[in-house]
């Protein structure tokens, strides 16, 4: 494997919930009391020397975890797909945005939303932030606290430009009421896709940050925006983040860097922004063998450091996601990695200081089958990130099956017992929605379904008469998006 800053080891533990039935919970720790160092089983070691070695664990079961049972959150009807849901949480509500692209077999994605009160139930029925007429997909949320405000990012593929795709930013009021028109935060040309962003709730500032292929080669770029009343301003241009020198192997292209993550550190008002990046491709193909690589912002939003390697362990680095625990001055990363020679991937987490400097790496999930897609949140009330991951099996367990897992890390990367979040289910999971309520010390899941697997869209085929109930060369499954409450992991 290669190396990496700093070799670190987080403890190796797989320990699925249902193994906790019958074990007795850990007495609750008094709200602002960081846990102990031990009291999740695992932690970052002392520097292991050549490679990151797992060290022996003791079993130490922690809560059940799960809250309640999964609620139906966004019902489909037949033909309609809801996927990619997204959370954010209103702390002075006690309230969540929950964003979703929806798809009604009429060929146009749209984003839409809800509020949901702070046991995960409607508060506000569904609303329309992008509207079909182009493709508006891949929304992410944040909360706006000075303002008591959400805002959307999300991308807009103009139907003036095949190839192109714009970002844009849209404000939400707590009621769920549009506040003006959505702000264009970058229409260069060619394509600007998977915008991410982060509040600063200090110097109330917003950065986003988007994969950019203007320059003919996918780059980061990012754009910080203020506030105004209710008018946004821009307090920057759009500016490179994150690119790679000209590779003279593959005719001096540059490498794609790709799928930015990006969260806000208050303590040293610093902005920590990681992606794919292949500039260390090992093959021909110029796309394989991605690393992770980051940079910070400072609070007026401009690059403090050039760019730097979070993960260049062997195989694939992806999806990546990041999340910051004020109380820890701590930013935790989570991605999917190959980097064990096998044929499936294993969900991983790299620690990161206040300043964006790398402390380490460790394994969170190597259990059969595939780990990917992380998304992490952070709860500063309870000292505690979530991360939920999608785990699918290939030939081990039941091919095709696929479910939502969950894992809490403690402030000082502690490791809980990984733990079911949804049973096994046909494999249409994308991605998951997750957010931190500092109010109650909790977090919210959200993740997709399909309402029947075995029902596919059909209509008559003119063009074989033979044939008159061929399927349609495009159907939709009907989605839905169900909700679950889990407990801050202690």
């Amino acid at each position: 494997m290669r190396s990496i800053h700093a070799r670190w080891s987080l403890a190796v533990a797989v320990v699925l919930a249902a193994g906790c039935a019958g074990q007795t919970a850990l007495a609750p720790i008094q709200s602002g009391t960081p846990p102990a160092a031990g009291l999740l089983h695992g932690r970052l070691a002392a520097p292991s020397g050549a490679q990151a070695v797992p060290y022996a664990l003791q079993a130490l079961y922690t809560s059940p975890h799960l809250l309640g049972a999964a609620f139906l959150d966004a019902t489909s009807a037949s033909c309609v797909t809801k996927t990619s849901p997204i959370l954010a949480y209103n702390s002075q509500d006690d309230t969540y945005l929950a964003v979703w692209n929806q798809n009604d077999g009429s060929g146009g994605d749209r984003v839409r939303a809800r509020i949901k009160d702070s046991q995960g139930q409607t508060q506000v029925p569904d609303f329309t932030i992008a509207a079909i007429g182009d493709v508006k997909t891949n929304g992410k949320a944040v909360y706006l606290p000075w303002l008591n405000q959400f805002a959307v990012a999300y991308q807009h593929n103009t139907s003036n430009d095949a190839f192109g795709t714009d970002i844009y930013v849209q404000r939400i009021s707590d009621s769920g009421a549009l506040i003006g028109a959505a702000i264009p935060v970058s229409t260069a040309r060619e394509m600007q896709r998977y915008p991410d962003l982060a509040v600063d709730p200090i110097n109330h500032r917003l950065e986003v940050v988007w994969q950019d292929r203007r320059s003919g080669d996918y780059d980061i770029y990012g754009r910080l925006l203020g506030f105004n009343g209710n008018q946004t301003v821009f307090l920057t241009n759009e500016l490179l983040l994150g690119n790679s020198p000209p590779d003279p192997d593959h005719g001096y292209r540059t490498a794609d860097q790709t799928a930015p993550t990006i969260a806000f550190g208050t303590q040293q008002q610093t902005y920590v922004v990681v992606w794919e990046d292949a500039r260390s491709a090992d093959n021909d193909a110029i796309d394989a063998g991605e690393d992770l690589y980051a940079t910070t912002l400072g609070a007026t939003g401009m690059p403090v450091t050039s760019n730097f390697v979070v993960s260049n362990l062997a195989g694939d680095q992806k999806d990546p996601s990041i999340a910051y625990l004020a109380a820890s001055d701590k930013f935790l990363v989570a991605f999917t990695s190959a980097n064990n020679g096998d044929t499936d991937t294993d969900l991983l987490a790299a620690g990161l200081d206040g300043d964006g400097t790398v402390l380490g790496w460790g394994v969170l999930d190597d259990n059969l089958g595939n780990q990917h897609r992380p998304n992490v949140a952070a709860n500063d009330a309870s000292l505690t990130w979530l991360v939920g991951f999608l785990e699918d099996f290939n030939n081990q367990e039941a091919e095709g099956d696929s479910r939502v897992l969950g894992r809490h890390v403690g402030w000082a990367f502690q490791l809980g017992d990984v733990f079911n979040v949804s049973p096994l289910q046909p494999d249409f999971l994308d991605s998951i929605g997750i957010a931190a309520n500092t109010d109650d010390q909790e977090f919210l899941m959200d993740y997709t379904q399909p309402t029947n697997p075995e029902t596919e869209c059909t209509a008559p085929d003119a063009v074989v008469p033979d044939l008159p109930n061929a399927s349609c060369t495009t159907f939709y499954f009907g989605v839905n998006v169900y909700g679950q409450r889990v407990d801050r992991g202690y």
